[in-house]
């Protein structure tokens, strides 16, 4: 036989108003965990297996000493990307650096069509060279090689200024210390205005031109043009007739010929 549930009038206001309060506190907890409205604001972790879109601003809180932490790629609007797996950052836009940038590895520097890479302040290289913005200054405690042509612009009374010795492919010798020249090639000269000569050699003491030959018993020659456009050589001839000769003494030769 079936049992009819039944309540009497005060029975069952009771009952109704139990479950009223149930409903109440049940609602009241669920309130305080997630409000879903407008916005979504919760107490605890929001995890989302899925894709999710955020179209507004977002305000992302962080721990004391993590500010945001992605364990894969970061992706922004395709434009620039942060490979979770290397590290590596790239970017179709400019990267703007207010601070101190350490630059530990490999970095390539893309460039415009016509600008390789410009820096508006001093560019400084490990405290070994430098280049001063403000006047093009280069100075460097290395060795500065060269290996195509190079054009030294100087002031307008000043070529080049050498403080030390000017060495050039070993040929060709200019000591700072004292003025000499040597050199293991030929001196030629196309005439100049200063001095009013071809060449002209000048000395506080006595004016000295030697003339020297490493093969031995060779000796020196002067060799000049006649003004019958005959080539002379005048050389020292040993125990020879010719002008100024003794029978005892050298002779100072003058002859028609070249000297080699």
């Amino acid at each position: 036989m079936k049992k009819v549930l039944s309540f009497t009038k005060g029975q069952f206001l009771t009952y109704l108003i139990a479950v009223f309060i149930s409903v109440f506190f049940v609602a009241a907890f669920v309130f305080g965990a997630t409000t879903i409205g407008d916005n979504i604001s919760t107490d605890g972790n929001l995890t989302v297996t899925g894709t999710t879109g955020l179209t507004g601003l977002t305000t992302l809180v962080n721990a004391t000493t993590t500010r945001v932490s992605v364990s894969g790629n970061l992706m922004v609007n395709g434009m620039a990307t942060t490979t979770g797996s290397s590290g590596n950052i790239a970017t179709e836009g400019t990267l703007t650096v207010t601070g101190t940038t350490g630059l530990t590895g490999l970095t390539t520097l893309v460039n415009a069509s016509t600008t390789r890479v410009s820096v508006s302040g001093n560019l400084m290289v490990n405290g070994m060279a430098t280049t001063t913005g403000l006047t093009g200054n280069m100075a460097t405690e290395g060795t500065l090689n060269v290996t195509g042509k190079t054009t030294l612009g100087f002031a307008s009374t000043t070529g080049v200024s050498l403080t030390q010795n000017l060495l050039i492919n070993g040929n060709a010798t200019t000591t700072g210390s004292s003025g000499q020249f040597a050199t293991q090639g030929f001196i030629g000269a196309g005439g100049t205005t200063t001095p009013a000569t071809e060449f002209a050699a000048t000395s506080a003491a006595t004016t000295t031109l030697y003339l020297d030959s490493s093969l031995s018993g060779a000796g020196g020659c002067l060799e000049l043009d006649g003004p019958d456009n005959t080539v002379y050589r005048i050389y020292i001839n040993l125990g020879a007739g010719g002008v100024g000769a003794t029978t005892t003494g050298s002779a100072l030769r003058v002859e028609a010929g070249a000297c080699k």
